[in-house]
């Protein structure tokens, strides 16, 4: 998907939304033909589900840095599972407590799960060092920022 993503000139989640078709999203039409394009001439292709996978939920990870010192940890939980909800998915949310090894082993998790992206979030907003491993996965960071992707 980074591929696609940068032959068409649009974000990694621009690029999931395009190629799973999801509903109710602002992308122009110009915008998906890029994307589809893009998609067939880098020759990518969504990965399936198998007949004996078709109850297999959708996944989004959200990775929380801390659930205790905050008391509005429990809506930022609330509010991914309710949006996950509404496009059929479900929100696997893993607390790390700003572990990089835990990052990086709920990564592996989530990719094994084939989640179809990532939330990153901190309760309070900071600029973060992304871990390893969430490159080639769409990701939302939640109250955080990461300058390498600030341009």
């Amino acid at each position: 998907m980074a591929e696609v993503a940068d032959m068409a000139g649009v974000s990694q989640a621009t690029v999931s939304l395009v190629l799973t078709s999801a509903p109710n999203t602002r992308i122009s039409e110009t915008t998906r033909t890029r994307v589809i394009e893009a998609a067939q001439a880098l020759g990518y292709k969504r990965r399936g589900r198998h007949s004996s996978e078709s109850s297999i939920p959708r996944v989004i990870g959200l990775l929380m840095n801390d659930v205790e010192s905050a008391p509005f940890a429990g809506e930022f939980v609330a509010g991914a599972r309710d949006e996950a909800a509404e496009h059929g998915a479900i929100v696997v949310t893993i607390c790390t407590g700003e572990n990089q090894a835990q990052e990086v082993e709920a990564i592996k998790l989530l990719k094994a799960l084939s989640a179809e992206g990532v939330i990153y979030a901190t309760l309070h907003f900071q600029q973060v060092t992304l871990p390893p491993g969430l490159d080639d996965m769409p990701l939302v960071l939640l109250n955080c920022v990461e300058p390498r992707r600030a341009t």
